[in-house]
């Protein structure tokens, strides 16, 4: 497609044709719809927004420090885009932030790299690896870590499938590849999960643990412990509740303004693990109303009644039922030992001589 000359003073007067794309090259830009081995400009109103990109965007100072930077340097890495065959739309699968400061700037394009033809999983990874690489674990907030580490654990992806990845944005972002941490400790043993993803991101294995739960917690309790509405400790206790009684959790505390403390996240555990959560014994516990846990049975030693009828041949009329019980106690602590040394059971004259020896 031919392209627009532009109107210029100097182009004029030499009747030089002055382009888009000359005007692009003074500013050190890439020609429109231009492709290299490395990237192509892709104009922002093709690039949607991915929706399994559950990290927030900049907001407030940082992103008008962002926005800053990019109007006075440009886009400096390229955004990565999965594209569709047959289309000519693009979902984001890191750059939103780039993407979104660029307009604030006053751009309308930025350099893409295209991924064609790649799996669910690996448009995921891309997600994932790149918060990653850019963003620092402990700023990260809640919910956010969760996915990370859920991602860390799931087995979706060989190692070396990740590593691919991540050295390929680590090269986009011009830095040297970085080396694996160690799965094994200090002696050469294969550490647990949970262990593993602790030391690459310098979190106990308690701690790996209580955000592998958060992550299954439903969306709107999530963003109530990203706003701090509730603890982690709290939302943890709340992920073993079933995804209705989420909900409902959910739903009052939103309609109502309930205070979730620590003792109201444990009673409702405790609650749903008796089979005993409904929809108004929700509404009591956070509303205050119910603050008793479930009553359990106590662990009861049970009664045990001598039959005498049963057992006169075996004792003298004459011995008291507390003798008795002593005797047959000591018989039958006599009989497990015999089992747990040899293996077997006593007979019945096995049996009678130790009665008679016991007595």
């Amino acid at each position: 497609m031919a392209q627009r000359k532009l109107a210029n003073p100097i182009a004029d007067l030499f009747n030089i044709p002055i382009t888009e794309d000359d005007i692009r090259a003074v500013q050190g830009k890439p020609p429109l719809g231009s492709t290299s081995k490395d990237y192509q400009v892709i104009a922002f109103d093709l690039m949607d927004d991915n929706p399994d990109n559950h990290f927030k965007l900049h907001t407030e100072e940082r992103k008008d420090d962002f926005t800053e930077s990019i109007r006075q340097h440009g886009i400096m890495q390229p955004i990565i885009l999965r594209g569709y065959t047959g289309e000519k739309r693009y979902h984001i699968l890191a750059g939103h932030n780039r993407k979104y400061s660029g307009m604030d700037a006053g751009l309308t394009e930025a350099p893409a790299v295209i991924k064609w033809d790649i799996s669910d999983e690996e448009a995921y990874a891309y997600v994932m690896e790149t918060n990653i690489l850019q963003r620092s674990f402990k700023d990260l907030l809640p919910s956010e870590k969760a996915e990370i580490l859920h991602y860390h654990a799931d087995n979706m992806f060989s190692q070396g499938k990740r590593n691919d990845i991540k050295n390929e944005l680590l090269n986009l972002e011009n830095c040297s590849n970085s080396n694996e941490v160690s799965t094994l400790s200090h002696d050469g043993t294969k550490l647990r999960t949970e262990d593993k993803i602790g030391l690459d991101y310098g979190l106990r294995s308690s701690s790996v643990a209580r955000y592998l739960r958060v992550y299954i917690l439903i969306d709107e309790l999530k963003k109530m412990l990203d706003e701090k509405t509730i603890t982690l400790t709290a939302a943890v206790q709340l992920s073993y509740l079933s995804e209705k009684d989420q909900k409902e959790v959910a739903k009052q505390i939103d309609l109502s303004d309930f205070k979730l403390d620590q003792k109201k996240a444990d009673l409702l555990r405790s609650c749903s693990d008796e089979k005993k959560l409904d929809e108004e014994k929700i509404y009591l516990i956070l509303s205050g109303e119910k603050t008793d846990k479930p009553k359990k049975k106590p662990n009861r030693t049970p009664t045990v009644k001598i039959d005498k009828d049963r057992f006169s041949r075996h004792f003298s009329g004459t011995q008291k039922d507390i003798e008795v019980q002593e005797i047959v106690g000591n018989v039958l602590d006599a009989r497990e030992v015999f089992k747990a040394h040899f293996g077997r059971d006593l007979t019945g004259e096995e049996m009678q001589a130790l009665i008679e020896n016991t007595k």
